[in-house]
């Protein structure tokens, strides 16, 4: 499995995308085709190195519409095993099954795209009604503090007497 690591000044984190991106492209670049028109699974494995490009690319674009990828991910990864686990064993229902998993990946991609894009959309519409009330608020108080300090210190001190002191 590769993993990528990515630095940063204070936290090290595994950025779970491009691990999934360098895993599928590693797996459909690193075994040579083996195109043989007997061999059902070697079809069916040509139709699922098509099927992985396309959904590291659906996932992809779905990240960065500002999507949660993560479960697409999970999925994918998994579905990476299996056709693994299909070559090695050379089970076709592996296959059929890895391939329906990539299938949905594929499908749910863009919903989790467009959902990245409507947080996108409600965090830019909080922001500017936050930043709206803030400043609203500001107004408020540079144009009546002055006046609710002078009442209060008014209430407050307004019955003191001040006395001349003589002698100094």
């Amino acid at each position: 499995m590769i993993s990528i690591m990515v630095v940063s000044s204070s936290t090290t984190f595994i950025d779970r995308t491009n691990t999934m991106i360098s895993e599928a492209a590693a797996y459909a670049l690193s075994a040579p085709s083996r195109a043989t028109s007997s061999s059902v699974a070697t079809i069916e494995n040509e139709e699922a190195r098509g099927k992985i490009i396309e959904a590291f690319k659906a996932v992809a674009d779905a990240e960065e519409k500002g999507g949660d990828v993560i479960p697409l991910v999970i999925e994918l990864n998994s579905a990476l095993d299996l056709i693994r686990e299909a070559e090695f064993t050379k089970d076709e229902a592996l296959m059929k099954e890895a391939l329906i998993g990539l299938d949905e990946v594929i499908e749910k991609a863009p919903k989790v795209g467009q959902q990245g894009i409507a947080a996108s959309r409600w965090k830019q519409i909080n922001t500017i009604v936050a930043l709206g009330i803030e400043v609203s608020l500001a107004l408020i108080a540079y144009i009546y503090a002055p006046q609710a300090f002078w009442k209060i210190w008014i209430k407050v001190k307004g019955k003191w007497r001040v006395k001349a002191v003589d002698g100094r």
